[in-house]
């Protein structure tokens, strides 16, 4: 099922300051962390105009992915606007998954982070919109992704049948800029926002 929790994206008035995230100024990269097993999850680290970014992929397996968790699981990351559909200049991210274990409880992201030129990064901490179902599926545990917790993540789900991609789709509550984080707490566990709300 999609549940949508909040589906306006951050404003695109004529104020706005550039046109999505793709364009905020020193922005080299996305980071998404994706849990396992282990004591903690994995960074997946992606140039921010790489086509992996930019590119919603057609199919989503193990020979068409751009990273995965367990051999069998699968994941497609893409700009994106705040309903999942994807937008290379969209204000959003979308993490697709899919996972056919009959054991499910799969699409497990901890936290997506823009990273700026200087080592700053931003967290998503903003739920729009996700996709959950199959067996192992706990629709409740989809807001971790934006929670600003890496000991959290989203347990979705498994592929099949209805649903084709497991998804979690996440903002930011601020203006994107360099400035406005600061890593705290073992090795940039947590990002604080500092920066002013968007205008326009």
């Amino acid at each position: 099922m999609r549940s949508t929790l909040l589906m306006a994206a951050i404003g695109l008035g004529a104020g706005a300051a550039h046109a999505g995230l793709i364009d905020t100024p020193d922005l080299v990269s996305v980071r998404v962390w994706e849990r396992t097993g282990g004591t903690g999850p994995s960074a997946n680290l992606f140039g921010a105009t790489s086509t992996v970014v930019t590119t919603r992929l057609a199919t989503l397996n193990s020979g068409s992915r751009d990273f995965f968790g367990t051999p069998g699981e699968s994941y497609d990351l893409y700009y994106s606007n705040a309903d999942a559909s994807p937008n290379a200049n969209g204000f959003c991210i979308t993490v697709d998954a899919v996972f056919t274990s009959s054991a499910g409880g799969g699409h497990n992201i901890a936290a997506v982070d823009l990273v700026f030129g200087d080592g700053s990064f931003l967290r998503a901490d903003v739920l729009k919109t996700f996709t959950a179902g199959g067996a192992g599926s706990f629709p409740a545990t989809a807001g971790n992704a934006a929670d600003g917790d890496l000991l959290t993540h989203t347990t979705l789900g498994s592929t099949g049948g209805m649903i084709d991609r497991l998804s979690v789709t996440v903002g930011f509550s601020t203006i994107p800029t360099p400035a406005s984080v600061a890593v705290l707490g073992l090795g940039g566990l947590l990002a604080a926002p500092r920066s002013r709300p968007r205008r326009g």
